[in-house]
């Protein structure tokens, strides 16, 4: 089972950019709310449900024979996994299938609205820049490990990585010099060790914010150990009781400092745009104006408001996106093709050109810029 709390931001961005060579790829969202699904029979009914959504959405489409019968089969796998794995503690399933190339299930700890989309990437847009985050917490001693991974709602422990570092005793004399020297040089392989596996963690798309505790003498040395991108990552320090604390005593000492990181990060990224507003700025602001920092690659991040909604027009020439009733594209006359939905183009597009996304619920800062803004790179 993936149980994630927030896919990160990398892992989001392997799935827009995931090509299937088929043109095709199913997205199923189930709501598995324990409050209305809490029994497995209720569950299984809401997939069942979901699946045979899913089929009746390929039958509708206008497709190839080959596309069909590959989303077909789709269909069964989804089938498959809905009768085989085990959603105790899920929230919310997000599945995504494309033929041989994809097929990946995330379990969520919170509520998504049921939905199928067929097209030609994953739809990832309900799962982008949810304030629950993605979060690693790294419990570090000199000899062992434990890295939980999740979010301010539910943290896992994914891995726990021990080594045989033999304590200290008191010998004295230049053979206590040497001892401790042996075990100072191995308890660092073991630092070396857990810093590597974090950062491949992260690469690998599993967490966007860090967390690290233990014993101040090894905090120190392992910080210093972590890649250059992992500890741009780290938001502060857990105090727990390494070995006693269960996943939820971690959870409810991080919590704090996970809602003040993601806190801190909303405030600035607002006061960037206000300060960037202006011709010369690197800001943007209003549907129109990030639309078109979007079409010419110059969004570093995006901001939307959560009641943003609308339609959006694009061209299948060059990709140009806009909200207007233009019917041609202002790049190379082609016919617009309309329809589309605005927060799903928008976080498509930002995707595709590695920006963040990050999705504000009833901000009064926002929806002074007509609920969307964004800062640039250039």
């Amino acid at each position: 089972m993936a149980f994630v709390a927030q896919p990160g931001r990398e892992r989001l961005r392997r799935l827009a950019h995931t090509d299937t060579g088929e043109g095709c790829v199913l997205s199923v969202y189930v709501d598995l709310d324990p409050r209305e699904f809490a029994t497995a029979p209720a569950r299984q009914s809401a997939l069942t449900s979901a699946a045979d959504e899913a089929a009746k959405a390929v039958e509708g489409r206008d497709l190839s024979h080959d596309a069909r019968l590959r989303l077909r089969a789709d269909v069964e796998r989804i089938r498959a996994y809905a009768g085989a794995a085990d959603f105790d503690g899920t929230h919310g399933l997000a599945i995504f299938a494309g033929g041989s190339e994809l097929f990946e299930a995330l379990h969520l700890p919170r509520r998504v609205d049921d939905g199928v989309w067929v097209g030609a990437a994953p739809h990832v847009a309900p799962l982008v820049g949810e304030p629950d985050g993605s979060w690693c917490v790294a419990l570090v001693n000199r000899r062992d490990a434990r890295l939980l991974l999740g979010g301010p709602l539910r943290l896992d422990e994914a891995e726990r990585i021990a080594d045989d570092v033999p304590g200290r005793h008191d010998q004295g004399g230049l053979s206590q010099a040497r001892y401790e020297r042996h075990i100072d040089e191995q308890a660092r392989r073991h630092l070396e060790r857990v810093a590597a596996r974090v950062g491949e963690l992260r690469r690998a798309g599993r967490f966007d914010h860090l967390l690290v505790g233990g014993p101040d003498e090894p905090h120190a040395e392992f910080c210093a150990l972590l890649d250059t991108e992992t500890a741009a990552l780290a938001c502060g320090r857990v105090s727990v009781d390494f070995d006693a604390a269960s996943p939820s005593d971690v959870l409810a000492a991080a919590g704090p400092e996970m809602r003040a990181c993601e806190g801190r990060q909303r405030d600035g990224l607002l006061e960037r745009v206000d300060e960037g507003l202006g011709p010369d700025g690197h800001a943007a602001a209003g549907v129109d104006e990030v639309l078109g920092c979007l079409n010419e690659q110059r969004v570093a991040t995006v901001l939307l408001d959560d009641g943003l909604g609308g339609e959006a027009a694009w061209c299948p020439s060059c990709g140009w996106l806009t909200a207007s009733a233009a019917e041609l594209c202002p790049a190379d006359g082609t016919q617009l093709r309309g329809g589309a939905d605005l927060v799903e183009a928008i976080v498509d597009r930002a995707l595709l050109q590695d920006a963040d996304v990050l999705r504000l619920r009833e901000s009064d800062r926002l929806a002074a810029h007509g609920g969307v803004a964004a800062v640039l790179r250039f």
